[in-house]
């Protein structure tokens, strides 16, 4: 049998290019998205776990007046509030809780919103945080890609010190937001960040018109991560 599998970000994702993945046949999309603005609300990306071990003492504050923010400039948008999961729901519950007095904001989690439909009337979508998945997970994929599978071995027991060797750029947990010092590493999960970020993005108004207004409210400046989205979302405009 023959299956076809429909999927827009399917060029970007690194899964496409393992053995024994479905053959692709790019489509030009021949869409802009000259209403769509990208606003940056943090100079350093924000993780799940920066997020989660500060929401009391910081970002539920910060979350509370985006949401008031975008409520005075636009009174009768709904807006999507896109967090992590967490055990047993927890952090997607405390932010519901967070947020439950405002109005027209509705709370999701990462890994629920592919293909839907039920945001499709939300104008703005916030990130709460950037979702990574645990460091072998990279280091997996990597090496399955890689032609220089001893390099990435050394990598997965290189200790983070936060020297010259280390797997990490910068002296910090993976969990918590630091960087592979290895580019090619830090490359390939960019690339597999974008899709998801995209998919995401893609459930609100634009799911109808790439013409609409939406704003996406990130957490994080990474020009990097920035150039993959206005590669996919053409025309879109950067605010920081």
């Amino acid at each position: 049998r023959t299956f076809v599998v429909m999927d827009a970000t399917a060029h970007l994702d690194p899964d496409y290019s393992m053995p024994g993945a479905p053959d692709l046949i790019r489509v030009s999309q021949n869409q802009s998205f000259p209403n769509l603005t990208i606003h940056c609300t943090s100079p350093k990306d924000v993780s799940a776990a920066k997020f989660i071990d500060n929401f009391d003492e910081k970002y539920e504050a910060e979350l509370k007046r985006l949401i008031c923010k975008i409520n005075e400039q636009f009174p009768t948008d709904q807006i999507l509030i896109v967090t992590k999961k967490g055990e047993n729901d927890s952090i997607k519950r405390k932010v519901e809780l967070a947020v439950k007095e405002q109005l027209r904001t509705r709370v999701d989690h990462f890994g629920n919103l592919k293909g839907s439909n039920e945001y499709r009337n939300c104008r703005h979508i916030i990130f709460t945080n950037f979702l990574r998945w645990p460091l072998d997970s990279y280091l997996l994929r990597a090496f399955y890609l890689s032609e220089s599978k001893d390099r990435i071995i050394a990598q997965k027991f290189t200790p983070n010190m936060g020297g010259k060797n280390s797997i990490m750029k910068n002296k910090g947990e993976f969990s918590q937001g630091a960087e592979f010092r290895d580019q090619g590493l830090e490359m390939l999960r960019l690339q597999y960040e974008a899709p998801d970020m995209i998919q995401t993005i893609m459930r609100t108004a634009l799911r109808d018109s790439a013409d609409v207004e939406v704003h996406v409210w990130l957490p994080g400046q990474n020009p990097r991560k920035i150039g993959m989205l206005l590669d996919y979302f053409v025309g879109a405009k950067v605010q920081t």
